[in-house]
């Protein structure tokens, strides 16, 4: 029997109450992780048990989010969390769980026979969190810690975490897969935002992909959350490359593996691929900006998580997303110098925000843009929303964004 120091107080900090995953499992759990009525992460693992008793005892470890994300990626074992947690404790309960109670302990005090091998890495076969195409937006601190954000952030974290989500889906569009994003409801920790996406399968004259695919889908989402990890942690160090139209060396092995899945499911590879990649990478940069321009205001961070936890975005990563956003826009587009008259059809639209997506009428092309209406008159009841809702084509003065002679955006200053 595991015995250990019950001179300490006992405590319920480290009692897992919501998100309950195995990781590890035969008969009983015996790897695990959830998070606790605070919304921190525990680890957990079961130690020994007796049988006379009816009790059983576990290892909880208190982790951060970044550690728990490098033991998902199995960059870190078990036994290296459980040094490098400061908060680390014994869990006794009975089978029934009737009775639970959790006693702090020094990693020193653990008995070598208890401890985890050096080699104790998340088993690859249990390394996703969450469901496929589940992504997870926690954001911590000031209002968000009572369960709250203004709706307006709401508003822009959502749309923005789908547009960066879509961002990386849309580099499979040569199979004909289409995705719908929902929100989810999930237990209060902190504040939660939780995207699923459900895939439409296009299906063909041979019947291919019409219908669920779980084994795709599954590495979809493993390529997926490697793609949102690189734009995200990586790709700001990059810009100078990327400048240049040049894939950088660590999005290449990206580049490859989308390809790849591609070709397995009997579909052809766009020529002009890179060229494609380059695109939607450099897009990320300004979603990202936008997504997390209220980090300081209503929360102090957000915790991204796919099928496993990916990074947790502070302050100072806004800083790097909205520099680079900058140099994109300073080397990559260009912009008109005086305001030009534009025929354009708006089909999406928030009146609060003056933000949303259109059609702008060209001779021989109807190329898609965002728009942004800068004004401080009420769009209700205007021309905008007359286009919007009634389906007409109106005239609008202002500045349009190119990249490579594309239109991308549309500034629209009002009289």
């Amino acid at each position: 029997m595991f015995e250990f120091n019950r001179t300490t107080k006992a405590v319920s900090y480290p009692i897992i109450t919501c998100e309950y995953k195995d990781i590890l499992f035969d008969d009983e759990p015996i790897l695990y992780c959830g998070k606790n009525s605070f919304g921190n992460w525990i680890l957990g693992s079961s130690i020994d048990e007796d049988y006379d008793k009816k009790i059983d005892w576990h290892f909880h470890a208190v982790v951060y989010f970044d550690l728990l994300s490098k033991f998902f990626k199995r960059e870190l074992s078990y036994l290296e969390i459980m040094k490098k947690t400061s908060d680390l404790f014994i869990l006794e309960k009975a089978f029934d769980n009737s009775y639970m109670k959790a006693f702090p302990i020094d990693f020193e005090d653990i008995p070598k026979d208890y401890l985890p091998t050096e080699n104790s890495f998340c088993p690859s076969y249990s390394c996703q969190l969450y469901p496929n195409l589940t992504h997870r937006v926690h954001l911590e601190g000031f209002e968000a810690a009572k369960h709250r954000v203004l709706t307006s952030i709401f508003s822009n974290i959502a749309n923005k975490t789908e547009a960066f989500v879509e961002n990386g889906i849309s580099l499979i569009k040569s199979m004909g897969l289409n995705g719908k994003t929902y929100i989810q409801a999930t237990n209060p920790a902190s504040f939660e935002i939780v995207l699923n996406t459900e895939l439409v399968y296009p299906g063909d004259s041979t019947g291919f992909l019409i219908d669920y695919n779980k084994d795709l889908e599954n590495k979809i989402s493993i390529l997926l959350d490697k793609y949102l990890s690189y734009c995200i942690s990586k790709l700001p160090d990059s810009i100078d490359i990327i400048i240049k139209k040049e894939i950088p060396e660590e999005a290449q092995n990206i580049i490859q593996e989308y390809k790849q899945l591609i070709r397995e499911y009997h579909f052809l590879v766009p020529e002009d691929y890179e060229e494609l990649f380059l695109d939607k990478i450099i897009d990320t940069q300004e979603i990202l900006s936008d997504m997390t321009k209220d980090i300081g205001c209503s929360y102090n961070s957000i915790e991204f998580s796919g099928i496993s936890p990916i990074t947790k975005i502070e302050r100072k990563d806004y800083d790097r997303f909205e520099k680079t956003k900058e140099i994109i826009q300073s080397e990559i587009y260009t912009v008109d110098d005086s305001l030009t008259e534009y025929r354009i059809h708006i089909y999406q639209l928030n009146t609060e925000t003056g933000k949303g997506k259109a059609y702008i009428i060209e001779e021989n092309r109807t190329p898609k843009v965002s728009i942004k209406i800068e004004t401080d008159e009420p769009i209700e009841e205007s021309k905008y929303t007359r286009s919007l809702d009634k389906n007409k084509i109106i005239t609008v003065s202002g500045r349009l964004r190119r990249k490579d002679d594309k239109p991308k955006s549309l500034i629209i200053e009002t009289d």
